[in-house]
């Protein structure tokens, strides 16, 4: 028997005898459009997808962006009854009967950026208006008109999106602070006391949709933020999610990924009744920057479905709308699972993987890196290499303290399973 059926052979008795209970590998190798679970929300796991990969912080080392798969809740987006301070003097810096009456779209100052960011168990709105029922409103209908109902889904006494019960401290610790640009209304250009680049403002978006509002994003009035979660903005829902590059659809309905049901809990928890079958509103990260200083835009999906789902531009204390949040989070964790909305990657340890004895930084590039438990609870690791890559992995294990071995090609790669004892098995 030769040598290269041989190994098959051991190969076949191998997977046979020790069955690989689990799986896992680096968060560098997750694909835009997988799915990771990660915190809860209303004690319930929180499905994201990965929109984009970025380097965030400069470290060489990309992020990932995700974006929740459902709306988790419906809220404000900023409570009524306060203007800007700016400066955090204690004085508030302009005065607009708009923002006094429907609260803000200036979303660095605004009530929801306070609690998604915050990991209070009680947060205190130092930048904004509190959000209790005597300051956010919506209408009977959710296309508007002159009965209003006070108080509906106020969110002054729940604890911050990031607190403990939602999130641990190992999660809250992969999630990267990022600065990214959001527009600004006309009355906040001469007193955000950061600095404000563009010439012009976004003209009227009202009924349009994402692609149409794609380009030039930079040469609107705007200025950078720090933020851990936030909501997109247009051009980020166009370039991420909506356009045809992207191509993200629901994996069941096969429509547009910018539509987003809400969750069993949203829809139990809203004082405004909703359909949990039914694509809803969410809040989007861009304001109506011109002759108005408190509507925000939002998705709005006419009568719930994908005909005709264009943008509204909702008053900031609405509470119709929808939170579907957006987060980077850290690659350098070890996952579990498939990837896939039903069975969505799960962090089962955080920082950097622990390689074996052989592989370097620089060559983790070339695999997909596995790590389980048999049938015997012995740690056992997988390293799944391209075939085209055979020089590479024979350069990884030539050192005198490992058994230099002879690779066979089995399927589509290279596979090294080394166990707990060290011993390197090669197919």
């Amino acid at each position: 028997m030769n040598k290269y059926l041989s190994s098959i052979l051991v190969l076949v008795i191998l997977f046979n005898s020790v069955y690989i209970k689990t799986y896992a590998f680096a968060g560098q190798d997750v694909a835009v459009g997988e799915y990771i679970q990660l915190g809860k929300y209303n004690d319930q796991p929180i499905l994201w997808r990965v929109i984009n990969k970025q380097d965030v912080n400069n470290d060489g080392v990309e992020e990932l962006m995700l974006f929740s798969d459902k709306i988790l809740s419906l809220k404000p987006f900023d409570a009524l009854g306060d203007n800007v301070d700016y400066d955090l003097d204690g004085v508030e810096d302009t005065y607009t009967v708009h923002r006094s009456d429907w609260g803000s779209n200036y979303w660095d100052r605004s009530s929801i950026k306070e609690w998604l960011n915050s990991p209070e168990t009680s947060v205190s709105y130092t930048q904004a208006q509190v959000p209790d029922r005597d300051h956010v409103k919506n209408y009977t209908s959710a296309e508007g008109g002159q009965d209003e109902v006070i108080g509906e889904n106020a969110y002054s006494t729940e604890k911050g999106f990031l607190a403990e019960g939602n999130f641990t401290s190992d999660e809250r610790n992969i999630i990267k602070p990022v600065t990214h640009r959001t527009l600004i209304a006309e009355v906040d250009n001469n007193y955000t006391g950061k600095t404000v680049t563009g010439n012009s403002y976004l003209p009227d978006a009202v009924g349009d949709t994402p692609d149409m509002w794609a380009a030039n994003f930079d040469d609107y009035y705007g200025i950078n933020v720090q933020d851990k979660v936030f909501f997109l903005s247009i051009w980020e829902l166009n370039e991420y999610v909506y356009s045809a590059s992207t191509g993200l659809t629901h994996p069941i309905s096969g429509d547009n990924y910018f539509l987003a049901y809400p969750t069993p809990q949203a829809v139990d928890k809203s004082e405004y009744p909703i359909g949990i079958s039914d694509y809803h509103a969410y809040w989007l990260g861009t304001p109506f920057t011109q002759f108005d200083n408190s509507s925000v835009y939002a998705v709005y999906p006419d009568n719930g479905t994908l005909t005709n789902t264009h943008f509204e531009a909702p008053g900031a204390w609405r509470g119709y709308y929808g939170i579907r949040p957006a987060m980077f989070i850290s690659s350098d964790v070890v996952l579990s699972g498939t990837g896939t909305n039903i069975d969505p990657y799960k962090i089962t340890s955080y920082g950097v993987p622990q390689y074996p004895v052989g592989v370097t930084s620089n060559d983790r590039k070339y695999f997909r890196y596995f790590l389980g438990l048999d049938n015997n609870n012995n740690a056992r690791v997988m390293l799944v290499a391209p075939a085209n890559e055979d020089s590479t992995v024979k350069q990884i294990f030539n050192r005198n303290d490992i058994l230099d071995p002879v690779t066979h090609k089995y399927k589509q790669g290279i596979y090294y399973i080394i166990d707990n004892k060290g011993i390197i098995n090669v197919y």
